[in-house]
C-alpha cells in the first residue's frame, strides 16, 4: 500500500562506519551506495519535499567548507622567514633583551582574500605589539608572549566584525644550525557580519585670514580634486584621488578665519568662488582626508584609539606624520627641513597647528564646528601663512670690535653725529641695492613658484630661500644674511660690514731666535665683496720673515654649502739658527723664498666640513756655509694637494668630539730641482671635551694627535722633515733631528683653571666646580707628552711639558700660549721654553 505523502519509507538505510569514523551520509533519495530510490513518494508533480531537503543539505555542506564566511571561524596562514637571535623590546616601559625567534618582514595578512583591506590594515597595526630591534634594525618577535600581545592588542582596540581567537608561535629553542628558515604563521579568527550603521561625517576646517569674518567658504571635494593647482601641491596618486572622490558624500571642507570660529559657527557657508588662490591650504585638506580614509576605514568609529592614530598621522613635527606633512607649516618646516639661516616668529606652537576632535562623551569635543549639528569628526588646521613679496633690510652693523643693532649704533655714535649720518646714508644705499637683488631672485623660476603658491609651502620656499641667500651674500658690504618668517611677511636681514682693516701683534720667545715680534694686518672687502688680504712680518734677534696672502672668492653655491676660492701667497725670510740635524748639529743661516697660487674648495655640511687645497708653488732655499758643511742652493717647482676633513660630534652626555683628518701629497718634477722627488703625509687629530653639565661649558679636554710622513730617496736636504719644529717634539731644538721620514704622536690633556680653583677652594652652587677670579675663566692648564721617530734611524724620541693656553682673543683681546718642555734626547739638557703672545686690535 502506498504511503501518504510526506511519510518516511518503510526502511531507512543505516549509515555505515568506516575506519571507526562516521562516513558521509547518503544524499536523500539514494541508498547507501548512492543509487536513486524510486517510489511514488519521491516525486509528485515535478517537485517534492525530498528534493528540497536535498538542496538544503547540500547548501549546509558547502557552507561548512567555506570557513571565511561571516559568523564562521576560519584559519589564516602565511609563510614567513624566521631567524633566532637577541631581540630588544619594551615591556612596561622597561627595555628587555632576550633570544627568540623573529622575522624581519611582518605578515601582510593579504593572502587568500580572507580579510578585507580595512581588516588587513587593522591586523598589521595590531601586529606592531610584537615589534623590537635586532642589531639596530626593526624586527617582529614570534614567541608565545609576543603572539599573546598581538591578540590582546586586537581585543583592547577591537575592529567590529573581527575577533582573533588564537595565534601560532614557533617552538622555542635555539636551532642547531643557526640559519634562517621558512615557517608557517597562522591565526584563527571569527568573522562576524557587521550591522550597517551610518558612519559619522568628516569636517575639515582650514584657517586662512583672507576669508571675511562671519562666513565660511565651502570647498566641494569634487572641485578640489578637479583643480590642477590643488593636485600639484597635494601630489595625489590616481588611486588615492578616486578614494577621496568617493568620500564626497560624507566629507565637508571649509575655508574660514580663526576670528570667525572664536565667535561661534558662521551663519553662511557659500561656495568658494576662486579656488586657485587657496591651492596650498586646500591641498593639505585633501591630504588630511586621504590619511583619514586610510586610518579610520569606512566606519570612522569614534574612540580614543582612532583619535590617537589620526592625530599622530596629521600632526606636523611628529615622526609618525604622513610623508611631507611639515611642508605646509612654517613653524616646524624651518626646523625639520634644516633650512639654513632661517627663523620663524610665531606664537603658534607646533602641536597646535592641527587639532582633531569628535563628538562623544569621552571625546575631545571642545572644538568649534562650522556645522555644529552634524555628528562629525573635525580636523582643524592652520593658520596657513600668506607670503607677500619678501623684503631685505640691514639688521646689524659690524664695527671694529663687534656687531651693533641699529638702535645700539645710535648710542655708540651719539657723540659723533657726522659719523652716524654717514653710516645711515651707507645703510640706506645698501638696502636699496639689497632690494634690487631680492627682486632679481624673486623673478627666477623658484621665485615665481613661491609667488604662485601664495601660502607657505616648503618646496617653493626652500628653492627661493637658497637662491636669495646666495644672491644677497654676493652683494658687497653684506655678511651673515638670515631670514625671518613673520605672520605677514618674509624678511631677509643682512649685517653691514664695510671694508675693514684689522691688525694683530704678538710677542714670541724661543731660546734659538730669542724674543721677537709677530705682526699682521688684514683687510676684507677692499677690492671685492668677500676678498681678504693679509700682510704680516715676524722679527726676532736671529730671524726675520715676511708674508703676503690675497684670497678672492670665485663662486658660492646656492645654499652656501660649496665655495671656490683663489689665493695668491708668498713668503720670504732668513733664519740664522737653522739646523738640519742629519747633516750637522751646528746651526747655519738659511734664506728662503716661495711664491704660489692655490685653488681652495670648501664644503660645509651638517656637523662637518672639508677643505681641499691645490697649490702650485716655486720654492727656493739658500743655506750658507757653516764649518765644514756646505749645502748648495735648492729651488724648483712643487705641486701640492692638501685636504682637511673636520667633524664635530655632540653627545647627550655633554661630551663633544672634534675630529680632523689631513692627508697631503707633494710632487716636485725636475723643474729647477736636480732630481724629481715626492712627499706624502698624513695627520689626524681628535679633541674630546667633557666634564660639564649638559648644555654647559666643558671644563676639561683631551687632545690626541698623530702624524707621519715620508719622501722619496731623492728628497733634498732642505725639504727633509725636522723634529722640534712647530708643534712637534717641543723639547728638542728645532731641526736637531731630521730625515726623509718621520712619525709623531702626542697627547695633551687640559683643564680649565677656574675648574681647578673651584675644586680646590670648594666653590658652592656650581655643577661644573668653576669659580675664582674672572681672568681664570679663559685659561687652561695643560700637559703634553710626545713620542716620535725620524729616519735615518735615530731611535725613539720623547718629550714632556707643561703649559698654559688661553682661548681668549677673537676679534680683539689677547691670546697666549707659553710653557716648558724637556726631552732626554735633546742637546739642551735643561729643556726649552715655548711662548706665543698675540694682541689683536
Amino acid at each position: 500500500m502506498a504511503l501518504p505523502f510526506g511519510s518516511p519509507p518503510a526502511a531507512i538505510p543505516r549509515i555505515p562506519r568506516a575506519g571507526g569514523r562516521r562516513a558521509s551520509p547518503p544524499l536523500p533519495g539514494t541508498d547507501g551506495r548512492g543509487v536513486p530510490v524510486t517510489g511514488p513518494w519521491i516525486n509528485r508533480g515535478g517537485w517534492s519535499l525530498l528534493r528540497g531537503l536535498q538542496l538544503l543539505t547540500l547548501a549546509l555542506v558547502l557552507c561548512a567548507g567555506a570557513g571565511s564566511l561571516p559568523g564562521q571561524s576560519t584559519r589564516f596562514s602565511e609563510v614567513l622567514t624566521i631567524e633566532w637571535g637577541p631581540v630588544t623590546y619594551t615591556d612596561a616601559s622597561q627595555p628587555i633583551t632576550r633570544e627568540t625567534w623573529f622575522t624581519r618582514t611582518a605578515p601582510s595578512f593579504s593572502g587568500g582574500g580572507t580579510f578585507s583591506e580595512a581588516q588587513q590594515r587593522f591586523l598589521r597595526m595590531s601586529f606592531d605589539a610584537c615589534r623590537g630591534t635586532a642589531a639596530g634594525v626593526d624586527v617582529w618577535r614570534l614567541d608565545a608572549e609576543a603572539a599573546e600581545s598581538f591578540r590582546q592588542q586586537t581585543v583592547s582596540n577591537p575592529l567590529p566584525g573581527l575577533a582573533v581567537r588564537s595565534v601560532s608561535s614557533p617552538e622555542d629553542g635555539k636551532p642547531d644550525d643557526g640559519k634562517a628558515r621558512d615557517w608557517t604563521f597562522s591565526l584563527r579568527v571569527t568573522l562576524e557580519a557587521v550591522q550597517p550603521v551610518r558612519a559619522p561625517d568628516f569636517e575639515i576646517i582650514l584657517l586662512v585670514d583672507a576669508v571675511p569674518e562671519g562666513i565660511a567658504w565651502r570647498v566641494p571635494i569634487e572641485d578640489a580634486l578637479d583643480s590642477p593647482v590643488v593636485r600639484h601641491y597635494a601630489g595625489l596618486a590616481e588611486k588615492t584621488a578616486a578614494e577621496i572622490r568617493a568620500a564626497g558624500g560624507w566629507a565637508r571642507m571649509f575655508l574660514v578665519s580663526a576670528a570667525t570660529l572664536e565667535k561661534g559657527p558662521p551663519p553662511a557657508t557659500p561656495r568658494v568662488s576662486e579656488l586657485a588662490s587657496f591651492g596650498v591650504p586646500v591641498a593639505y585638506g585633501v591630504r588630511a582626508l586621504a590619511e583619514a580614509i586610510t586610518v579610520l576605514g569606512p566606519t570612522r568609529d569614534f574612540g580614543k584609539a582612532n583619535h590617537e592614530r589620526l592625530v599622530s598621522v596629521l600632526t606636523p613635527g611628529r615622526s609618525t606624520a604622513f610623508a611631507g606633512c611639515d611642508r605646509w607649516f612654517a613653524e616646524v618646516a624651518a626646523l625639520t627641513a634644516g633650512l639654513k639661516q632661517f627663523d620663524v616668529e610665531s606664537k603658534v606652537g607646533a602641536f597646535d597647528l592641527v587639532q582633531v576632535s569628535y563628538p562623544a562623551p569621552d571625546g575631545p569635543n571642545n572644538w568649534q564646528r562650522v556645522l555644529p549639528d552634524t555628528n562629525a569628526w573635525v580636523v582643524r588646521a592652520g593658520p596657513f601663512l600668506r607670503l607677500p613679496e619678501p623684503v631685505a633690510t640691514v639688521g646689524r652693523v659690524r664695527g671694529k670690535t663687534r656687531e651693533y643693532t641699529l638702535e645700539e649704533l645710535g648710542e655708540v655714535y651719539r657723540s659723533k653725529p657726522d659719523a652716524l649720518a654717514q653710516y645711515r646714508r651707507n645703510l640706506a644705499g645698501l638696502e636699496r641695492d639689497l632690494t634690487q637683488v631680492l627682486r632679481g631672485a624673486f623673478a627666477t623660476a623658484a621665485g615665481r613658484e613661491m609667488r604662485e603658491a601664495r601660502y607657505f609651502w616648503l618646496p617653493a620656499v626652500e628653492k627661493f630661500h637658497a637662491q636669495a641667500l646666495h644672491d644677497l651674500g654676493e652683494q658687497r658690504f653684506t655678511t651673515n644674511v638670515s631670514a625671518v618668517l613673520r605672520a605677514d611677511r618674509l624678511d631677509y636681514l643682512a649685517t653691514f660690514i664695510p671694508a675693514t682693516v684689522a691688525g694683530k701683534v704678538g710677542v714670541t720667545y724661543a731660546p734659538e731666535e730669542r724674543a721677537g715680534v709677530d705682526a699682521a694686518i688684514s683687510g676684507s672687502g677692499l677690492l671685492h665683496p668677500r676678498d681678504a688680504i693679509t700682510v704680516g712680518a715676524a722679527s726676532a734677534e736671529r730671524a726675520i720673515t715676511g708674508r703676503l696672502s690675497y684670497k678672492l672668492p670665485l663662486s658660492l653655491s646656492v645654499g652656501g654649502q660649496r665655495e671656490h676660492i683663489g689665493e695668491v701667497s708668498g713668503q720670504a725670510g732668513r733664519d740664522e739658527q737653522y739646523r738640519i740635524g742629519r747633516l750637522s748639529s751646528v746651526p747655519f743661516e738659511h734664506r728662503f723664498q716661495n711664491l704660489g697660487v692655490a685653488h681652495v674648495f670648501l664644503y660645509h655640511g651638517t656637523g662637518w666640513s672639508a677643505e681641499l687645497r691645490s697649490t702650485l708653488r716655486w720654492d727656493a732655499h739658500q743655506p750658507a756655509a757653516s764649518g765644514s758643511v756646505l749645502v748648495g742652493r735648492e729651488a724648483g717647482l712643487t705641486l701640492r694637494h692638501e685636504q682637511a676633513w673636520k667633524r664635530t660630534i655632540e653627545s647627550a652626555a655633554s661630551v663633544r668630539w672634534e675630529v680632523m683628518l689631513e692627508p697631503s701629497l707633494a710632487l716636485s718634477p725636475r723643474v729647477g730641482w736636480e732630481r724629481a722627488f715626492w712627499q706624502a703625509e698624513m695627520a689626524a687629530r681628535t679633541k674630546v671635551w667633557f666634564g660639564g653639565s649638559v648644555g654647559g661649558p666643558s671644563p676639561m679636554y683631551v687632545e690626541l694627535r698623530f702624524a707621519a710622513g715620508t719622501g722619496s730617496s731623492a728628497l733634498p736636504a732642505v725639504r727633509e722633515y725636522r723634529q722640534g719644529d712647530g708643534s712637534r717634539l717641543l723639547g728638542l731644538e728645532p731641526g736637531e733631528f731630521s730625515g726623509h721620514a718621520f712619525t709623531h704622536g702626542q697627547i695633551t690633556p687640559g683643564v680649565r683653571a677656574s675648574y681647578v680653583w673651584g675644586r680646590l677652594f670648594g666653590t658652592a652652587g656650581r655643577s661644573d666646580g668653576a669659580g675664582g677670579p674672572p681672568f681664570l675663566q679663559g685659561l687652561f692648564l695643560q700637559g703634553l707628552a710626545e713620542v716620535g721617530t725620524v729616519a735615518p734611524a735615530r731611535g725613539t724620541l720623547t718629550s714632556y711639558g707643561l703649559g698654559i693656553e688661553s682661548g681668549v682673543g677673537q676679534e680683539t683681546g689677547a691670546a697666549l700660549r707659553f710653557g716648558y718642555a724637556w726631552s732626554r734626547q735633546s742637546n739642551r739638557s735643561r729643556g726649552r721654553l715655548f711662548s706665543t703672545v698675540n694682541w689683536n686690535f
